[in-house]
């Protein structure tokens, strides 16, 4: 049999961007789903106790490697004088890149100072800044195409989760010569079916047929388009509510959440308004499932965790008209304009019936998640050998 490839994981868990957690949480059930022969070995980069969020997956060939790094006095004392004069550390506490074949996502902070560059997979998420510049400051953006242009330079190997984003990095960047792929990513669920469903709407004071918006309180993902659409569906009907959760700050734009419950106030929506906030998973995913539909109206996406939640329990969705949400969804959907709550609150008022044809095609969706990273694993460690 032939040796285990050995990937490095970096995973944080972190609620200011749950959907960076929930892809690494998702890529390694991935993994697990696929041929026993061909499951990597996975060496998580994380602090203790996000590594334990990760252990109840139960993939099997799994290790630590604790990267909340602290020196003490005398090895801060003793790690610059070494530097000095030798421009190593004496003690090392960085992973090195005999931990792992290649690690992923990978970043240049000098944390990964010691991986060597033929090791290192970057993911670039999307390309929002250039699309919506005044959703950032100057600085973010600076940031962003700063380390961007680094990649480019480095001509590292890019992972992207859509066409779309890798069409924007050709046309952003058309004289790079990096490597690129493109690696949809699908979601794998914990049981919520278990989960009592009338329960769950007392607890949060759902008490009427609902719509499901699960979005992280960020400008981009275009709230208050709903909230307008709201505001016309209820002059035709009133026996709805529109439920939310996510979390309720936006660290580009800390006045945002504010500014929607006034829009709320203002317009006189408290019944038809349910915000959640940031809930337990299984009790989100419940809560999906028994809606009339879910709603994504976001301006701009890279690939959307909430699409693949609703793809993955067959919900109807009722999508921004984005390029990449085509690309993603083309059963169980309809399409509005994203800047039209005319058009949205027509959707909301004809939910098209929940198909189930497709009831079991997701497990290949989570499989070819899995044999499509290997994939690439398989093809750089296989170009770096050829090079050696």
């Amino acid at each position: 049999m032939a040796k285990r490839k050995r990937v490095g994981l970096i995973f944080s868990y972190n609620e200011g961007w749950i959907a960076g957690a929930y892809y690494i949480q998702n890529l390694i059930h991935a993994l697990n789903s696929i041929a026993e022969e061909d499951k990597p070995e996975l060496v998580i980069l994380s602090n203790k106790a996000d590594f334990e969020k990760i252990k109840k997956i139960c993939y099997p060939y799994l290790s630590h490697f604790e990267i909340t790094i602290t020196y003490n006095l005398v090895e801060k004392v003793l790690n610059k004088l070494a530097r000095t004069i030798t421009g190593r550390n004496i003690f090392e506490k960085r992973p090195s890149a005999a931990l792992a074949d290649v690690f992923f996502p990978m970043s240049n902070e000098d944390l990964f100072g010691l991986i060597t560059h033929h090791q290192r997979l970057f993911w670039i998420p999307d390309f929002q800044e250039y699309h919506l510049p005044h959703f950032f400051t100057d600085e973010q953006k600076q940031n962003r195409k700063t380390q961007q242009s680094l990649l480019v330079k480095q001509k590292s190997p890019i992972v992207f989760s859509s066409n779309d984003s890798q069409a924007d990095f050709r046309k952003f960047f058309p004289e790079s010569e990096n490597t690129t792929f493109v690696l949809p990513f699908a979601v794998t669920h914990d049981l919520y079916s278990d989960l009592q469903i009338e329960e769950l709407k007392k607890k949060y004071n759902i008490t009427k047929p609902y719509y499901f918006s699960p979005n992280q309180f960020w400008r981009h993902k275009n709230h208050l388009i709903l909230l307008k659409a709201i505001q016309l569906l209820k002059e035709r009907q009133t026996n709805f509510q529109v439920v939310f959760t996510g979390k309720e700050h936006d660290h580009r734009n800390p006045t945002y959440f504010e500014e929607l419950k006034k829009f709320i106030d203002d317009n006189h929506l408290q019944e038809y308004v349910r915000f959640l906030g940031f809930i337990d998973r299984r009790e989100q995913l419940q809560l999906m499932n028994h809606s009339k539909a879910v709603i994504q109206p976001s301006l701009f996406e890279g690939w959307s965790t909430v699409v693949e939640d609703a793809k993955a329990m067959n919900q109807v969705v009722i999508l921004s008209d984005l390029n990449v949400h085509r690309e993603q969804m083309n059963s169980n959907v309809v399409f509005f304009d994203p800047k039209n709550e005319v058009d949205l609150a027509q959707k909301m008022d004809a939910v098209p019936i929940r198909s189930l044809d497709k009831e079991d095609d997701y497990l290949t969706n989570i499989k070819d998640f899995g044999l499509n990273f290997m994939c690439i694993v398989n093809k750089l460690t296989s170009n770096h050998e050829k090079k050696i």
